[in-house]
């Protein structure tokens, strides 16, 4: 059974060992190549294959729409040795079960660093505008930075995925908020995450943190 490696620097998945009629090989020097198997193993489609593809490809489709939102510009750059790609779905992959369907999403990492967070977040949706998610805080230590702090919100409802970037935050009354473009009711997976520019030119970024709403 094949086993994921990550991604290439085209994009492209890696793996080692055997995944339908082809093997993957990677080489201690660093090398990496795809074979085909032998003919009489080209029709070989065993649940376990299956399952893998449908696992890879999900991943695969899920780092290809994140890939200039957030990917590219947050987890790209946190390691001298890897993508952020491939980051990425080694901190995510395991929440892809065997039909491709993500099993928590309260566990997906969507962004990761050091920035700062306020202590006692907690969401609600106002009641007098329609769609508008308010995020508050008990306290902020708020880091020093060249410019002012920012709230963004990544938004997934069902195939929509949504990227509310360099939100303004209000802290005198610990709070900021978001507005979201789907239909009343909709179920909703938020992501939220802070920004600043502790050194010039250059934004950091908070861990993700996680709430599950259905709008107003």
């Amino acid at each position: 059974m094949a086993k994921f490696l990550g991604f290439g620097p085209n994009m492209e998945i890696q793996f080692s060992g055997k995944l339908g009629n082809v093997v993957g090989v990677a080489r201690k020097d660093g090398t990496y190549y795809v074979r085909s198997m032998p003919e009489k193993h080209k029709d070989a489609k065993s649940p376990k294959q299956q399952q893998q593809r449908k696992r890879f490809g999900a991943m695969n489709k899920l780092i290809s729409r994140l890939n200039p939102i957030i990917i590219r510009p947050i987890w790209h750059g946190t390691s001298r040795k890897l993508p952020g790609a491939t980051l990425f779905s080694k901190a995510n992959y395991q929440l892809f079960d065997k039909e491709g369907k993500i099993t928590d999403y309260s566990k997906l990492k969507m962004t990761v660093g050091s920035f700062a967070v306020p202590f006692g977040m907690r969401f609600h949706n106002d009641e007098e505008s329609e769609g508008v998610i308010r995020i508050e805080w008990s306290q902020y230590i708020k880091p020093n930075t060249y410019a002012p702090v920012k709230l963004n919100a990544l938004a997934m409802c069902g195939d929509d995925i949504v990227l509310l970037d360099n939100q303004d935050i209000d802290e005198e009354n610990c709070m900021a908020q978001v507005s979201l473009p789907f239909a009343k009711g909709s179920e909703v997976h938020l992501y939220v995450f802070f920004s600043g520019n502790i050194v010039p030119r250059k934004p950091t970024y908070s861990n993700s943190h996680y709430f599950h709403i259905e709008t107003l």
